[in-house]
Formats: C-alpha cells, sequence, structure tokens
C-alpha cells in the first residue's frame, strides 16, 4: 500500500484487477455518505487492488477512526480537501451546465497523472457530486469499465429539499443548487458501463426514467461496525432514547419534531423516568427549543458509542428524505433495538423488523416503547435476526460476477 498526505509511504503487493476508485468523501467516517463509501470500499478490495483518491473535511486522515483498518485493504490513498473557488465552481457550471458537484482542477490534475501512469481495469465513481470526472476518465481510460455508486437519486432529494424548506431563502438557495441536477443525472448514468444503487427503490425509480437496457445492480449498504452495547446491557433498563443525526437536515429536524411533540411528551407523561437524548451537529433551532431535564440536546459527540450504550432504543422517526437510513444498520450492528416509522426502512428487508417495532401512529409508538421495553428476550431476538441478515451485505460476490461480464 502507498499512502500521500503527510509523508508516510507504504507499499503491499497484490495480485487482483486494478482499479481506481474516487470518493466525493471519506473522512472523518461520521455521514451516511462517507459510512457507505467507507464499506463500498472494503468490500472492493477483496477483489481489487484499489488505487483510492477522496476529498476529506479532516486535516489528518491517518488520525481518524477506521483509517488504520482501511490503509491495510487498499494500495494507494491520495487524499485531499475541496477548496475550489467560486470563479473555478463559475467557469466549470458553464461548462457541465450542472451546479451541484465538486468541481476541481486539482483534483482532476491527480487523477490525470494517475490514469497517464496506470492502466485500470475498472473505474469506480462514488458519489453524485464527482459525475463531473467521467469524461476524463473516459479520455485517460478507455479500456476500463466505469462504475457508478449512488448513494441517493440526487434530483429527487432535491425536489423535496425545495418542498419542505421552511424559509425563502433555503428555498432559493436549493433551487439554484438544483439547476441542471435531473438531466445532469440521467446522462452520466447513460454513460456509465455499470451503476450501483444503495436500495432497490432507487433502481427503480432509476429504471423507470431510462429504461431498463442499462446495467444496473442493487449494492446494499453494509459497514465492519464492532458491537459495543452487549448483550446483558439489555437487560439493564435504564429508560433513555437516543435519535441519531445531523440535526440540520430537514428530515432529521421533522422526524425529531414529530417523535418529540407526538409520542415523546405523551410517554413521559405515562412514565416520567424516561428521558430523550438528541445526538447531532448543528442542531436547529427548532431542536434546540426542546432541551429540558428530560430533553438532551448535545450537539456533535466525539462518539456516539457511549450513548448507545446507555439508551434501550435508537429511534428513527424520518418520514421524509427518501434514501437509505444508515443510522438503522448502524444501531443494528453496535446492539441498540431500532423502532422506527415505516418510512425509514427503505433499503433494509421487511422481514428483519417485528411489526411491534415499526409505526407511525404515535398511540403505537408510545405503547410500543412501554412494553417492548421489558421484553429483553424480544429485543435480543430481533438484534440477532437483524444483524445475521445485515452481515449478508458484506458478501457482494454476485455483483462482483456481474461487473466482471459486463467488462
Amino acid at each position: 500500500m502507498y499512502f500521500e498526505q503527510s509523508g508516510f509511504t507504504l507499499y503491499l503487493t497484490m495480485e487482483k484487477k486494478r482499479a481506481l476508485f474516487i470518493c466525493s468523501n471519506l473522512f472523518p467516517v461520521n455521514s451516511g455518505g462517507t459510512i457507505y463509501a467507507y464499506g463500498n470500499i472494503v468490500r472492493f478490495s477483496q477483489y481489487f487492488d484499489i488505487d483510492l483518491v477522496s476529498y476529506v473535511q479532516c486535516d489528518n486522515p491517518e488520525s481518524e477512526s477506521y483509517f488504520n483498518e482501511l490503509r491495510e485493504k487498499i494500495h494507494a490513498f491520495h487524499a485531499m480537501k475541496f477548496d475550489t473557488g467560486y470563479p473555478e465552481l463559475i467557469c466549470h457550471f458553464f461548462h457541465h451546465k450542472v451546479v451541484f458537484q465538486k468541481y476541481s482542477k486539482k483534483m482532476t490534475s491527480l487523477l490525470t497523472e494517475l490514469m497517464e501512469n496506470n492502466e485500470y481495469d475498472y473505474v469506480f465513481l462514488d458519489g453524485f457530486l464527482i459525475f463531473y470526472l467521467i469524461d476524463t476518465i473516459r479520455n485517460f481510460q478507455e479500456k476500463a469499465s466505469l462504475i457508478l455508486i449512488e448513494e441517493n437519486i440526487e434530483f429527487i432529494n432535491f425536489a423535496e429539499q425545495i418542498r419542505f424548506s421552511t424559509g425563502i431563502f433555503q428555498k432559493i438557495k436549493n433551487f439554484v443548487f438544483s439547476i441542471g441536477v435531473k438531466q445532469f443525472e440521467l446522462l452520466s448514468l447513460a454513460k456509465a458501463d455499470f451503476t450501483l444503487f444503495i436500495s432497490p427503490e432507487d433502481k427503480s425509480l432509476a429504471e423507470s426514467l431510462v429504461g431498463n437496457q442499462l446495467a444496473f445492480e442493487v449494492l446494499p449498504p453494509y459497514f465492519p461496525y464492532d458491537r459495543v452495547k452487549s448483550p446483558r446491557d439489555l437487560e439493564n433498563i435504564t429508560h433513555n432514547l437516543l435519535i441519531l443525526g445531523s440535526m440540520w437536515w430537514y428530515p432529521n429536524v421533522q422526524g425529531t419534531q414529530w417523535f418529540v411533540e407526538e409520542v415523546f411528551y405523551r410517554l413521559h407523561a405515562r412514565d416520567p423516568r424516561y428521558t430523550l437524548y438528541i445526538i447531532g451537529k448543528e442542531p436547529a433551532p427548532e431542536i434546540l427549543n426542546y432541551r429540558s431535564e428530560s430533553v438532551i440536546v448535545t450537539g456533535k459527540v466525539p462518539s456516539v458509542d457511549e450513548y448507545i450504550r446507555m439508551c434501550d432504543f435508537l429511534i428513527v422517526p424520518n418520514y421524509t428524505g427518501g434514501g437509505v437510513k444508515l443510522k438503522i444498520l448502524e444501531g443494528i450492528m453496535k446492539g441498540i433495538p431500532v423502532l422506527a416509522r415505516p418510512e425509514s426502512l427503505t433499503g433494509y428487508p421487511e422481514s428483519i423488523f417485528p411489526a411491534e417495532y415499526v409505526s407511525n401512529d404515535p398511540e403505537v409508538f408510545t405503547r410500543t416503547i412501554i412494553e417492548q421495553n421489558e421484553d429483553y428476550r424480544k429485543k435480543q431476538e430481533f438484534l440477532d435476526h437483524a444483524r445475521e441478515n445485515l452481515m449478508k451485505n458484506c458478501d457482494i460476490e454476485e455483483i462482483i460476477g456481474k461487473l466482471m461480464q459486463a467488462s
């Protein structure tokens, strides 16, 4: 392996197909996009000798959680911060006719150098924000198979953001960023040799828009989480509940508002022992207004693990926003039972959730918390079954076979 950023260099030789893997963001691994991307790299590293290039949002990736585990699995890692100025962004906009991209001359120059000096069998673009690189890749790696990885259908996300934005400034901002996204996204899918979607729902939507003549497949989320809440911990009822997520993001804000006002206040009136912990960066004013002795709003924390250990349930109350809620994966794999609204289950097998654990009715949700919190065996059975199912996502042998056939 070779890592380039602060003078650190290590080489490792592997006999595998060569792949260039490009990410729109990777470190720190603390958001849905970075969690999905990291899990993708881990899985594909079993089959490919990977040169990894990614934007990062930290000064020193080597000090970040999960870096050491990743560096043992890949050949090279080139990290850079996204720092493009407005003049350059405007120039790229006129060329590509889309605003919402991480345009960067520095990124393009690095990739050009890599592709001039290496011959890759596969090139992966993980994240819509870097799809502008497709033409550059085609120019320098004509023989390589180009694979796109879509965490979301972005133009659908923008439509929802515009619809649910609370202020006129936010609506205008979202509208500006959405300019050209739909046409650019659909054109990008047509240019790729293969596209991987995070959920069957996204794959079906894409097929309804462009037809089923293109090579599409589902790559469900996976992440090598360690279990932090033990089975014995489940027996110790704390009457603490947990909500995780970036608390500026409108689906998390709206879902949390629904849960606090419709469920938690009702629950707390029946059993005052309950406390709700809302964990996530940049909480919106609407969320901060709920702060009290029984509703704790922390903002960003160094690690959510201590809160997972101290809470009885992870609550996922989202009903807008679409996409796959990776906090469900994190909660289950780390050992905390998950209660959710049905709209939050996109991308997950319905069979892993007991019927009692899923509801959009406030009264039913309230009774579920009270009744199911006493049922240790039910919580443990749910986690055992769900973890077993989600661990299957580590196996991508079938996807690899299809990629090989398409190349």
